[in-house]
């Protein structure tokens, strides 16, 4: 597969026995190398680092205010689909999602997994996520 990220969260279907699923994707890494994924070096670095501060954790103005936007254009386009009237406003330049850190010629191929019905809330359950999307799904063995 390659160097690559796994995100995974939680998403709730009404409709199902099972309400909360867990949603996993697995995305390619932008420039990375295996060398970069070694856990060696990155087990290093962290010994290395100092702890975590609050202040590191808050977002900028900046992050506060795209965060803000982005959610208000999200909300339009949905305010757009469902609601008649409003089809004049859909192209609106200030109506559409802004790219904070474009880059060029570059779009991130996301490849999403089937929802499984393991709780993640827990060190145990983060561990069976990752088994099943590693040996269940992708069909790796633990040696991959």
């Amino acid at each position: 597969m390659g160097p690559h990220a796994l995100a995974y969260n939680n998403v709730n279907i009404s409709t199902s026995i099972f309400v909360e699923r867990t949603f996993a994707v697995v995305y390619k890494l932008l420039n990375a190398c295996p060398e970069a994924m070694k856990l060696q070096p990155l087990m290093h670095n962290l010994k290395k680092s100092s702890p975590l501060k609050l202040s590191d954790l808050r977002p900028s103005i900046s992050v506060m205010k795209s965060y803000a936007t982005q959610s208000a254009v999200n909300i339009s386009c949905i305010l757009f689909k469902y609601v008649n009237g409003f089809d004049h406003l859909q192209n609106d330049p200030l109506l559409q999602n802004q790219t904070r850190w474009m880059i060029p010629h570059h779009k991130t191929k996301f490849h999403p997994l089937r929802a499984s019905t393991i709780e993640e809330a827990s060190t145990e359950g983060n561990l069976n996520v990752h088994n099943e999307v590693y040996l269940v799904q992708l069909q790796q063995s633990p040696g991959d």
